[in-house]
């Protein structure tokens, strides 16, 4: 008994590192990287819709799928009936604490609902996710397999957009990689990319479309790919031309659109930080040097080194603020100043 309850606190304090080693990588497949707390309530949501067609087979065969999917033999003098209205309660509440969720957690850009339309929604949205996870469980392993194959690696540059700031990062992408003589170009996403998200959004509606663009930012290459999330940009290629193209694009996004840390008051310096660009764009010739503007990054500054965040989120910071200190002072950004890449 003690070796058992000690199993049970075992996979309870470590059911987290759990879901996210079983289901975490889909929520990356589907949605980009979020911030640690909405990485988590999906990685949930997409394990509940995954189990959701086992609950189905529990209504249709009660008896069985309480011996193989829960291992609990029930008795003979239980009636059947009450054993399937269990799964049937079961079935019913999924959807509805995932059509709850979503409607919660919809970026602001989400087209409006009413509460209980989305709540109803929670059925096609809990299918999406069902029919997506199963799409990625066949795909994703041979496409990291080719990966591997091919010498590439994937790396993820953080990048929340909202409303029309999508099609603007877009736009920001295009040109970045005509300038630095990326050898990518637009495309359509091959269906292994676009796939999932077109289920979500044809099966989940307007609850899943802030999520999911209506058409994925997608440029390919001869040894790169890269794909715009809502969230997040991934960058998959081959080790030479990883790096550098994830540092043009961490430098080129220093100013918007978007945000690229996930705390709240990370966010806000990193909004007085494009307020700052803004002013200083307005005419930068005559804003070079600016008492003004420069006294205002020290004030963002004073702010930073009392920042208590991830690690991570403050060097995203620490860097937007040097960069902008570069603009003010008349200085070329470092990459931007070195162009076009003569080896790529």
């Amino acid at each position: 008994m003690a070796l058992l309850q000690a199993l049970i606190t075992f996979i309870t304090r470590s059911a987290g590192k759990i879901l996210n080693a079983i289901f975490g990588w889909a929520v990356v497949a589907l949605f980009g990287r979020t911030s640690p707390k909405q990485h988590m309530v999906l990685t949930v949501l997409i394990a509940m819709a995954a189990f959701w067609p086992l609950l189905l087979v529990g209504v249709a065969a009660p008896r069985v799928a309480a011996l193989v999917l829960a291992f609990v033999p029930i008795p003979e003098s239980i009636p059947s009936w009450s054993i399937r209205l269990v799964w049937i309660g079961l079935a019913l509440s999924v959807p509805f604490v995932i059509g709850t969720v979503v409607a919660a957690k919809a970026p602001p850009s989400s087209p409006p609902e009413s509460r209980l339309k989305r709540l109803a929604r929670g059925f096609p949205i809990t299918l999406g996710i069902a029919g997506a996870f199963l799409l990625m469980f066949v795909t994703v392993p041979v496409l990291r397999i080719i990966s591997i194959l091919r010498g590439r690696k994937d790396e993820h540059v953080p990048l929340i957009t909202e409303a029309d700031e999508y099609e603007l990062a877009v736009e920001d992408i295009d040109r970045l990689i005509e300038r630095h003589g990326i050898g990518a170009h637009r495309s359509e996403p091959s269906w292994w990319l676009s796939g999932p998200s077109t289920v979500l959004r044809k099966l989940g509606g307007k609850a899943l479309r802030g999520f999911a663009p209506p058409r994925l930012g997608y440029w390919t290459g001869p040894e790169i790919e890269i794909a715009l999330y809502p969230s997040d940009i991934l960058i998959r290629a081959v080790p030479k031309q990883l790096a550098y193209t994830h540092g043009i694009i961490a430098e080129q996004f220093a100013d918007g659109p978007g945000l690229m840390t996930y705390n709240p008051d990370a966010q806000d310096l990193e909004r007085q930080i494009q307020d700052v660009w803004a002013s200083w764009r307005v005419n930068p010739r005559a804003h070079t040097d600016s008492r003004a503007l420069l006294s205002r990054l020290n004030d963002i500054a004073r702010d930073l080194a009392a920042l208590e965040v991830r690690s991570e989120e403050w060097q995203i910071v620490y860097r937007k603020a040097v960069q902008l200190g570069r603009a003010l002072r008349g200085e070329p950004q470092l990459l931007a100043a070195n162009l076009p890449r003569g080896d790529n």
